[in-house]
C-alpha cells in the first residue's frame, strides 16, 4: 500500500483506509483497476493488456495522476485510430484531457473528413460535443489551413512521458 501512495499523486489509499484489507474504488472495473495497481507497482504494462483497455487505462491514469500511463495510452489510441473510432476517441481525448491524442484526432478527422462525417461516431459526437464539431470546421475553414500528414508523430512531451522502461509483452 505505501508503494501505492508514494507512485500515485491522486489518492487511491488514504492513510484513512490504509488499514482496511479491501479498497472500493467506485466507478471502476476490478481488471482494469489490477492492470492500473500492476502498472504502479511496475511501471509496465503488457502489449495485449494496453491494447485492449488503452481507453479504460486513459481515463484511470487522467484520474489518478499517471502522466507516463496516460502517455502510454494516448500513444495506443492514436496508432489504432480508424473511421469507425476516431469521433469516439476524441471525445475520450477531450474528456481526458489528452492533448496529444487530440490532436492526433483532430488531424485524423481533417483528412478523412467526408469519411469521418457519415459515421455513427460522427452523428454521437455532434450530439454530445458540437463545439468540436465547430472547432473542426474552423480549423478546415482556416486560411492556414493544410492538409495533415496521417504518419503518428509522437510529441516532445508523450516521448519525454514515456522514456524509461516500455511496454512489456507476455
Amino acid at each position: 500500500k505505501t508503494i501505492v501512495i508514494a507512485r500515485c499523486p491522486a489518492p487511491i489509499i488514504t492513510v484513512e483506509t490504509m488499514h482496511l484489507q479491501e479498497i472500493n474504488v467506485p466507478d471502476f472495473d476490478p481488471n482494469h483497476f489490477r492492470e492500473l495497481l500492476r502498472f504502479i507497482y511496475t511501471d509496465r504494462i503488457a502489449s495485449d493488456v494496453l491494447a485492449e483497455m488503452a481507453d479504460e487505462l486513459l481515463s484511470a491514469a487522467s484520474r489518478f495522476g499517471l502522466d507516463r500511463l496516460k502517455a502510454m495510452c494516448e500513444i495506443e489510441l492514436a496508432r489504432n485510430l480508424e473511421l469507425e473510432n476516431v469521433c469516439d476517441v476524441m471525445a475520450l481525448a477531450r474528456e481526458e484531457e489528452a492533448e496529444y491524442l487530440e490532436k492526433c484526432c483532430m488531424n485524423y478527422m481533417c483528412k478523412f473528413n467526408t469519411e469521418v462525417s457519415t459515421t455513427a461516431g460522427f452523428e454521437r459526437l455532434a450530439d454530445a460535443h458540437p463545439h468540436i464539431l465547430a472547432e473542426l470546421f474552423a480549423h478546415l475553414s482556416s486560411p492556414d489551413y493544410q492538409d495533415p500528414d496521417t504518419e503518428l508523430i509522437v510529441s516532445p512531451r508523450i516521448s519525454e512521458s514515456i522514456s524509461g522502461s516500455d511496454v512489456s509483452s507476455r
